[in-house]
Protein backbone atom coordinates (compact mmCIF):
# COMPACT_ATOMS: atom_id res chain seq x y z
CA UNK A 1 0.00 0.00 0.00
CA UNK A 2 2.67 2.83 0.47
CA UNK A 3 4.95 1.65 -2.68
CA UNK A 4 1.41 2.55 -4.64
CA UNK A 5 0.87 5.60 -2.24
CA UNK A 6 4.44 6.39 -3.28
CA UNK A 7 3.87 6.08 -7.44
CA UNK A 8 0.20 7.91 -7.08
CA UNK A 9 1.97 11.21 -5.42
CA UNK A 10 4.52 11.33 -8.04
CA UNK A 11 3.35 13.65 -10.22
CA UNK A 12 3.66 11.85 -14.17
CA UNK A 13 2.91 8.17 -12.67
CA UNK A 14 6.33 7.10 -12.95
CA UNK A 15 8.06 5.72 -10.35
CA UNK A 16 11.91 7.32 -10.49
CA UNK A 17 13.44 5.54 -8.09
CA UNK A 18 11.20 7.30 -5.13
CA UNK A 19 10.90 4.03 -2.80
CA UNK A 20 13.28 4.87 -0.64
CA UNK A 21 13.39 7.67 1.84
CA UNK A 22 16.39 9.53 0.34
CA UNK A 23 14.51 9.96 -2.92
CA UNK A 24 11.65 11.32 -2.05
CA UNK A 25 10.37 14.91 -3.01
CA UNK A 26 7.90 16.18 -0.74
CA UNK A 27 7.09 15.44 3.03
CA UNK A 28 4.15 12.95 2.59
CA UNK A 29 6.46 10.71 0.02
CA UNK A 30 9.40 10.95 2.47
CA UNK A 31 6.64 9.91 5.28
CA UNK A 32 5.15 6.89 3.66
CA UNK A 33 9.16 5.91 2.43
CA UNK A 34 10.38 5.76 6.01
CA UNK A 35 6.39 4.12 6.81
CA UNK A 36 7.36 1.38 4.43
CA UNK A 37 10.83 0.75 5.22
CA UNK A 38 9.86 0.52 9.29
CA UNK A 39 7.09 -1.81 7.82
CA UNK A 40 9.28 -3.78 6.13
CA UNK A 41 11.62 -4.16 8.92
CA UNK A 42 8.99 -5.42 11.60
CA UNK A 43 7.29 -8.00 8.80
CA UNK A 44 10.87 -9.50 8.11
CA UNK A 45 12.01 -9.41 11.83
CA UNK A 46 8.41 -11.07 12.56
CA UNK A 47 9.17 -13.70 9.86
CA UNK A 48 12.49 -14.31 11.29
CA UNK A 49 10.85 -15.27 14.37
CA UNK A 50 8.22 -17.57 13.02
CA UNK A 51 11.52 -19.50 11.70
CA UNK A 52 12.85 -19.27 15.13
CA UNK A 53 10.22 -20.99 16.63
CA UNK A 54 9.38 -23.36 13.04
CA UNK A 55 13.13 -24.76 13.30
CA UNK A 56 11.94 -26.39 16.93
CA UNK A 57 9.09 -28.56 15.53
CA UNK A 58 10.52 -29.30 12.51
CA UNK A 59 13.71 -30.35 14.58
CA UNK A 60 11.43 -32.88 16.35
CA UNK A 61 8.95 -34.01 13.66
CA UNK A 62 12.02 -35.48 11.85
CA UNK A 63 12.51 -37.21 8.44
CA UNK A 64 13.68 -34.10 6.05
CA UNK A 65 12.28 -31.94 7.89
CA UNK A 66 15.16 -33.00 10.20
CA UNK A 67 17.44 -31.32 7.48
CA UNK A 68 15.27 -28.11 7.00
CA UNK A 69 15.35 -27.30 10.63
CA UNK A 70 18.58 -25.99 11.22
CA UNK A 71 18.67 -23.88 8.40
CA UNK A 72 15.32 -22.20 9.36
CA UNK A 73 17.14 -21.85 12.54
CA UNK A 74 20.26 -20.58 10.86
CA UNK A 75 17.57 -18.20 8.20
CA UNK A 76 15.97 -16.68 11.19
CA UNK A 77 18.44 -15.35 13.00
CA UNK A 78 20.38 -14.06 10.05
CA UNK A 79 16.91 -12.00 9.76
CA UNK A 80 17.09 -10.99 13.51
CA UNK A 81 20.04 -8.51 11.70
CA UNK A 82 17.71 -6.39 9.84
CA UNK A 83 18.06 -3.43 11.95
CA UNK A 84 21.90 -3.17 12.08
CA UNK A 85 23.30 -0.80 9.55
CA UNK A 86 26.35 -2.72 9.26
CA UNK A 87 24.72 -6.23 8.48
CA UNK A 88 23.01 -4.60 5.14
CA UNK A 89 25.02 -6.85 3.10
CA UNK A 90 23.48 -9.89 4.93
CA UNK A 91 20.00 -8.32 4.50
CA UNK A 92 20.67 -8.83 0.71
CA UNK A 93 21.69 -12.88 1.24
CA UNK A 94 18.83 -13.08 3.77
CA UNK A 95 16.33 -12.00 1.57
CA UNK A 96 16.87 -14.18 -1.63
CA UNK A 97 17.09 -17.09 1.18
CA UNK A 98 14.13 -16.42 2.65
CA UNK A 99 12.14 -16.70 -0.44
CA UNK A 100 14.10 -19.76 -1.34
CA UNK A 101 13.28 -21.58 2.01
CA UNK A 102 9.75 -21.02 1.40
CA UNK A 103 9.69 -22.47 -2.28
CA UNK A 104 11.30 -25.23 -0.90
CA UNK A 105 8.81 -25.82 2.49
CA UNK A 106 6.16 -24.99 0.24
CA UNK A 107 6.93 -27.50 -1.93
CA UNK A 108 6.98 -30.06 0.98
CA UNK A 109 3.86 -28.63 1.93
CA UNK A 110 2.34 -29.04 -1.05
CA UNK A 111 3.47 -32.61 -1.23
CA UNK A 112 1.94 -33.69 1.36
CA UNK A 113 4.74 -34.74 2.71
CA UNK A 114 5.57 -32.36 5.93
CA UNK A 115 1.58 -33.60 7.16
CA UNK A 116 2.68 -37.26 6.36
CA UNK A 117 5.79 -36.82 8.44
CA UNK A 118 3.94 -34.77 11.33
CA UNK A 119 1.28 -37.48 12.03
CA UNK A 120 3.54 -40.00 12.57
CA UNK A 121 5.46 -37.74 14.73
CA UNK A 122 2.27 -37.65 16.77
CA UNK A 123 1.57 -41.07 16.83
CA UNK A 124 4.92 -41.98 18.22
CA UNK A 125 4.22 -39.34 20.47
CA UNK A 126 1.63 -40.29 21.86
CA UNK A 127 2.63 -43.89 22.29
Amino acid sequence: ACAIALVASVSGGGSGGILVAEGATTSFQETVAMLRAAMGKVGFTAAGMALIVAARYQWKVGGALRYVAPVSLALGIAMQLIFIDAATVAHRITGPAFVLWLLVVGAMLLSGRTERLSTEFAGRASS
